[in-house]
């Protein structure tokens, strides 16, 4: 039976601060990407498969139990080898797109609001990681000098995911779906993609969290 990972999971004797705040820049590496698919010409082909191997920025700002994350893909690119270069620029155009990651958190939730923009159509997905068999490893790690335990959970594909947390920042956030942890989760490791920390701030002062549109629809997925 699935388990939703919530943070009753961990009784861990740590206490979270909240007068703490955080920023963490990660680099996102996508693996399964295939530009195999892609029409157009051999110059448009060959762009996007440079784009779909280059490191995604990936940023996470947390405070007080909150926190958004959000990813800034690369430009949308087009297929300029057309014969009319005005047509290249249209949006029916043959072109390519990583669409941007937004994720907010509220304190005390268990999961996560995806905003969702699909063809103009504004509104958030709520969600809650669902892992099995989750097993402590028996091996650490030391990330950008903070000292991790590593974790491998089952996701809902039955495909294995690792994960690095460290208790030395006693906040439970972390990228993507990986924030329901013990600690900050610094590093992810999937058959897909690979999360790693480029730096990490704490304390930041004047932290402002940009907040949800309350006039937007939120979609259930957990109903």
């Amino acid at each position: 039976m699935n388990k939703i990972f919530t943070s009753t999971l961990f009784l861990l004797p740590f206490c979270i601060l909240s007068a703490q705040s955080l920023k963490i820049e990660y680099e996102v590496q996508f693996k399964s990407m295939n530009s195999g698919d892609i029409k157009g010409s051999e110059e448009f082909k060959k762009k996007v498969a440079e784009v779909q191997n280059k490191p995604q920025k990936h940023v996470l700002i947390y405070s007080d139990g909150k926190s958004v994350y959000e990813s800034f893909p690369h430009p949308e690119i087009y297929d300029m080898n057309v014969s009319d270069p005005f047509e290249a620029t249209k949006s029916h155009s043959n072109s390519y797109k990583i669409d941007a990651i937004k994720l907010f958190k509220i304190k005390e939730k268990n999961g996560a609001y995806s905003y969702r923009n699909v063809k103009n159509e504004k509104y958030y997905e709520y969600a809650v990681p669902i892992f099995n068999n989750i097993k402590m490893l028996d091996a650490s790690d030391t990330i950008l000098s903070y000292h991790c335990k590593i974790l491998e959970v089952e996701l809902t594909n039955k495909k294995k995911a690792k994960v690095w947390y460290t208790e030395e920042l006693p906040m439970k956030t972390g990228p993507l779906s990986y924030y329901n942890f013990p600690g900050v989760v610094l590093k992810v490791e999937t058959d897909y993609m690979t999360v790693i920390p480029k730096s990490i701030d704490k304390n930041t002062s004047n932290i402002e969290l940009e907040k949800m549109d309350k006039n937007l629809e939120i979609i259930d997925k957990t109903l």
